[in-house]
């Protein structure tokens, strides 16, 4: 599927939600914060179907099993609601979302039809 959605998109997103930079969440540092907000993307990202663990593995700098076990760790963390911040990320990824993937609201030219010089059908 490639409607316009790259994994970035998740990154950057997650980061400007929890106040950090994309560099930030691809770097190496294990601040509590930031590693959630980093196991955040890496769940949403592979929630979207698109992407296999080995991919987001590659965008994030991290081996695919790293992926893994952050994945499971957050829906771990949803099913027991311990992790209510991240509703409020994956609210606003959902708008972000629809709003990549929306199509655009001007009709191509030759589409168009002139309203005033149309005829009338009876």
């Amino acid at each position: 599927m490639n409607d316009g959605i790259r994994i970035v998109d998740v990154i950057d997103l997650v980061a400007e939600q929890c106040g950090f930079t994309r560099e930030q969440i691809l770097s190496r540092h294990r601040y509590q914060a930031l590693t959630r907000a980093r196991q955040w993307a890496m769940h949403i990202a592979r929630d979207e179907g698109r992407w296999s663990f080995p991919d987001i593995g590659r965008a994030f700098n991290r081996d695919h099993t790293t992926v893994m076990a952050a994945c499971g760790k957050i829906a771990g963390r949803v099913v027991r609601n311990d992790d209510r911040e991240f509703w409020r990320v994956w609210d606003a990824w959902q708008e972000r979302k629809q709003r990549l993937t929306r199509l655009p609201d001007v009709v191509p030219v030759r589409y168009r039809v002139d309203v005033e010089s149309a005829e009338r059908v009876a």
